[in-house]
């Protein structure tokens, strides 16, 4: 088991690598079947994409609440319907992964804050759109280097937006999941 997790984080660390070399290269596509490496972290905060985002505020998502108990919602992003559930201290996305842009996903976030604020890990703060966006990208950048079928990748699909993930890397993410 010790050497699965020794090369599995050596596989990160590798990927990492690769990741920072492509971020420097241009593309497109901000809702893709497939996550584009060069959108998970871009340099200096900037968006990636080198294009305009598409959201301007909050309200350009229309986020509804289906059940009207601001518990289930659901938001437009590039003519697909996605879902966002609340529970406590915690939002659900469902296929998170398919959206990448970086200033379009902070949009996002911000219009989930302004129904529940998640708490920071810290217990005494609130987590910012900007800190929750990065999470978001980071489960993006794990759901494009795992193998299909991998229990991971199932799970990095979604992104969970909670305290417990606030600030960590992929490894402190994956580290945790293994105790």
């Amino acid at each position: 088991m010790k050497k699965i997790t020794t090369m599995i984080a050596l596989i990160i660390v590798a990927v990492t690598l690769v990741f920072v070399y492509q971020s420097t290269k241009p593309h497109s596509n901000d809702v893709t079947n497939e996550v584009d490496t060069n959108q998970v972290e871009p340099a200096n905060n900037q968006d990636a994409t080198n294009e305009p985002e598409s959201l301007t505020s909050p309200d350009d998502i229309n986020l509804i609440d289906l059940d009207g108990k601001e518990k289930d919602f659901e938001f437009t992003y590039h003519g697909k319907t996605f879902s966002a559930v609340y529970s406590k201290n915690s939002w659900h996305i469902t296929d998170s992964y398919k959206i990448t842009n970086r200033n379009d996903i902070t949009i996002i976030c911000q219009a989930l804050n302004e129904i529940h604020l998640i708490p920071g890990n810290d217990g005494e703060s609130y987590r910012t759109a900007e800190d929750m966006a990065d999470e978001w990208l980071r489960h993006n950048f794990a759901y494009s280097f795992l193998p299909e079928g991998s229990q991971w990748k199932a799970s990095a699909k979604d992104v969970d937006l909670d305290p417990e993930d606030q600030g960590k890397n992929l490894i402190e993410m994956y580290r945790q999941r293994q105790h």
